[in-house]
């Protein structure tokens, strides 16, 4: 098995005082995009939690933390005509939700970069294979769903 890691470092206000690391890793052996977060404060940390759970979902993670502990979460994923992908935490309530962002022929989501604005939207940079580009996608929630813009 291999891992690698993204840590994302919340620590004191507005974060409830808490210092904390939030983790996204591929798992290789389960083929699985995995969460957990550690308190360093405590030495206590969560058990992995499955943002995306599809076969080979996770490679090239990268995670965003809001101030209200909502997690945001891009990724890669081999399944033909998927590539970039796109995980929500719905806190309060556990759980997550997935979404496709780059959807088609092209090998597009490798080494992913995300962020999440003012205005709650998330904007996602990431490799572009097929093309030999970087690309940036940027999505509005609509009516329960993202739609997403690609440049």
């Amino acid at each position: 098995m291999y891992l690698i890691p993204v840590v994302y470092f919340t620590k004191g206000y507005p974060y409830g005082g808490e210092s904390i690391l939030h983790i996204v890793y591929f798992n290789s052996d389960s083929e699985e995009l995995k969460y957990k977060k550690y308190d360093t404060s405590t030495g206590l940390h969560t058990a992995p939690e499955t943002p995306a759970n599809y076969d080979d979902f996770g490679r090239h993670a990268n995670i965003s933390v809001l101030e209200d502990g909502k997690k945001h979460v891009s990724y890669y994923t081999s399944d033909p005509g998927t590539d970039l992908g796109f995980s929500e935490s719905m806190e309060p309530v556990e759980g997550w939700q997935w979404w496709g962002v780059d959807m088609g022929s092209d090998d597009v989501g490798q080494h992913t970069s995300i962020v999440v604005d003012s205005n709650g939207a998330p904007h996602i940079a990431y490799y572009d294979v097929t093309n030999n580009s970087l690309k940036h996608a940027w999505g509005e929630f609509q009516s329960s769903n993202y739609i997403w813009h690609i440049e």
